[in-house]
């Protein structure tokens, strides 16, 4: 009897702790509190925009400038070598000093040699052409006389020399003992000589005889083509002039193609977060970025969610980002952050909710 009495005690007991267990938990998921309801996420702090220098395999270099926030590239250069000329890069000297470089700042130059050496070539032939229109209009002296006869001659002689080379290069050429290319810049430069001679021609009979109209107007026509070709060549050396498209800072890259960068002083943070958080971060969200390196939190807010599905480490991600407004432009980037997404708060019975979903998700 004492035994079926133990047993009904126990049974007794039971019950009332599942009743008090159940009068409790319904007590908890009414209460009138909130738990809090964050999402944490590893991310990394980059720069808001970055501008980007870098050497191509076939010598030529490219700009690019990219803008994080907005996720486009608002512009994209590139400066092309031409057959047979090198570019070569040159830091603005302060640029070695100081790391940080203003909207506009000049950075440094990127050099043509055959650009140069066209506008040299350019400009010499444009005083020639302005001297020889001062020139014209009347007989000369006997002194410019005997210079011009000089330049005949040696410009036939050029064009001579320069024949006979080609007569032998066509003979190879016929042979294919020279490449097509070869001969074909032979060929042309015999062409060149050739006008030479002719154009010193006329200019003796220039000085000599004074010049006619058609002629002087001839020459001003060549003056004016020349101009125009020296303002095209300076529009490209300006073009080759590299400035700072921002403000931010500059970092010389020991890389086989990136020469260097210019980083925001704006800062973000990226992350990438499980698809299954897609509809729980919205922008405008406040968001809490620990840098466990410099043992400092920053506050931010997400700017932009990815619309496109990665797979990063077995998982289906999208990718965050987040501004931080505070984050001094001095810090370092590319540092590893610990994030908290604040989520408005939970209920208890929402919290418990919440949880049971997430079981049987």
């Amino acid at each position: 009897m004492r035994f079926f009495q133990k047993i009904n005690g126990r049974q007794l007991n039971e019950k009332m702790i599942y009743i008090i267990a159940g009068v409790l938990l319904v007590i908890i998921l009414f209460m009138p509190i909130k738990l809090p309801n964050n999402i944490r996420l590893a991310g990394k702090i980059i720069p808001a925009r970055e501008w980007i220098l870098q050497r191509n395999n076939d010598g030529s270099m490219v700009t690019t400038f990219h803008d994080y926030r907005n996720g486009w590239i608002p512009n994209y250069s590139s400066k092309l070598a031409e057959r047979g000329d090198e570019l070569e890069f040159t830091l603005v000297s302060r640029m070695n000093k100081s790391g940080f470089v203003s909207h506009g700042d000049t950075i440094g130059f990127v050099i043509s040699n055959e650009i140069e050496r066209k506008l040299s070539e350019l400009k010499g032939n444009l005083a020639v052409a302005r001297a020889n229109l001062e020139l014209a209009g009347s007989p000369e002296k006997m002194s410019i006389i005997e210079q011009a006869q000089k330049e005949v001659a040696l410009s036939r002689e050029k064009a001579r020399l320069q024949k006979n080379i080609l007569e032998r290069e066509q003979k190879l050429f016929d042979n294919r003992l020279i490449s097509e290319e070869e001969f074909q810049i032979t060929q042309s430069t015999a062409r060149v000589y050739e006008i030479e001679a002719a154009l010193a021609d006329t200019r003796l009979k220039t000085v000599i005889t004074g010049a006619r109209p058609e002629q002087i107007n001839l020459i001003r026509s060549q003056i004016n083509s020349m101009e125009e070709q020296i303002k095209v060549l300076e529009k490209r050396i300006l073009h080759y002039t590299l400035r700072s498209p921002f403000d931010g800072h500059l970092e010389t890259l020991f890389s086989q193609d990136t020469v260097l960068m210019v980083g925001d002083t704006a800062s973000l943070v990226v992350m990438p977060a499980n698809w299954t958080f897609r509809g729980k971060i919205i922008k405008g969200q406040k968001i809490l970025i620990e840098i466990p390196e410099l043992n400092q939190v920053f506050s931010g807010k997400i700017i932009k969610l990815g619309n496109r599905v990665q797979v990063l480490n077995g998982e289906q991600v999208f990718w965050v980002w987040a501004d931080i407004p505070r984050y001094p432009s001095d810090n370092p980037r590319n540092l590893i952050a610990v994030t908290k997404i604040i989520g408005d708060p939970l209920t208890p019975g929402q919290y418990m909710l919440k949880f049971l979903k997430s079981i049987v998700g």
